[in-house]
């Protein structure tokens, strides 16, 4: 399950001598390493502020040179894309949206944040908050299933290029699983192989999810308690559950549209930053006895099908 996909090129070359092959299933879309903003996020409000701002997340989406990414963390494999379906599956939304917001422009970047407001930098170049704090961004990432806290640390310094400062804090799971629901991580990086499957399970799509990332982790207690207790969800978000809402109880070519018109939304807000997907980075890359027969050469990836 847990085989890194770093360890690729070594397990191919020794394949002959061990009686074994490696096959490799790459993912059905969404993004292998992803960052997540907390939409609720509220230790800094400043801070928080920024989280809920979609020119923000626009400006560093921009800021991430997806291509390096590719080839120092990914072995080359996958391409720059935001986290949605891949474009066999009938959910794609189309080029335009898997596309959206991943050239890497720095220039881009540096103008849209200096657009809201943050002009200011200290010292060291690093852009400065209203209240002339330092902005500083961290990013929690869990060394689980690739090797994540490179790719988190690749953005961090792309980041701050832009006059973000980025720290990244690599936790273990359990921590970073308890801070989830607590509201108390501002940025994570996970994968997000759920766009496949939207309206069944726990989408990461879908601030109510109980296994979702750090979406929206108040919002989803404002769900839970109807209202007595969390954030209301703004516009755009409430709009998201509603899709998913109607696509449960509609056929499969009304699902079809909703989903389609779902991750045009989930790309354009930029809740979730994508990077690099369709690899086999995440549960992807398996080791097969020789005499192990009937193990098809690709098949799905995808977190749903896993556990069923």
């Amino acid at each position: 399950r847990h085989i890194d996909m770093s360890s690729y090129p070594t397990l191919k070359q020794n394949e002959d001598a061990n009686n074994y092959h490696v096959v490799t299933w790459p993912t059905f879309g969404g993004s292998d390493a992803a960052v997540t903003f907390n939409q609720t996020y509220d230790i800094n409000p400043e801070i928080g502020e920024l989280m809920r701002n979609q020119d923000f997340r626009i400006a560093l989406s921009y800021a991430i040179d997806r291509e390096a990414i590719k080839e120092l963390a990914f072995l080359g494999l996958g391409e720059a894309r935001q986290p949605v379906p891949a474009p066999n599956h009938p959910y794609y939304p189309g080029d335009e949206y898997a596309h959206m917001y991943t050239e890497f422009d720095p220039d881009t970047a540096n103008e849209m944040l200096d657009s809201i407001g943050l002009t200011e930098r200290d010292e060291e170049g690093f852009r400065t908050l209203p209240s002339g704090e330092r902005l500083e961004i961290e990013m929690s990432v869990v060394p689980a299933f690739g090797n994540w806290p490179d790719v988190a640390q690749i953005i961090a310094q792309q980041w701050g290029d832009v006059g973000i400062r980025t720290r990244v804090e690599i936790r273990e799971r359990s921590l970073h699983f308890q801070m989830r629901p607590a509201n108390e991580l501002m940025t994570e990086l996970w994968n997000n192989d759920t766009t496949g499957f939207p309206f069944s399970g726990q989408p990461q799509m879908d601030p109510r999810s109980t296994t979702a990332t750090t979406f929206a982790p108040l919002i989803r207690k404002w769900y839970e308690t109807d209202g007595a207790e969390g954030v209301e969800p703004p516009a755009e978000i409430a709009e998201i559950v509603d899709i998913i809402d109607e696509a449960k109880i509609s056929g499969r070519a009304r699902q079809i549209e909703l989903a389609q018109e779902l991750f045009k939304k989930w790309a354009e807000e930029v809740y979730q930053i994508g990077t690099v997907g369709l690899t086999p980075m995440v549960q992807g890359v398996l080791v097969v006895n020789d005499n192990l027969y009937n193990v098809p050469a690709t098949a799905g990836n995808d977190w749903p099908l896993r556990t069923p």
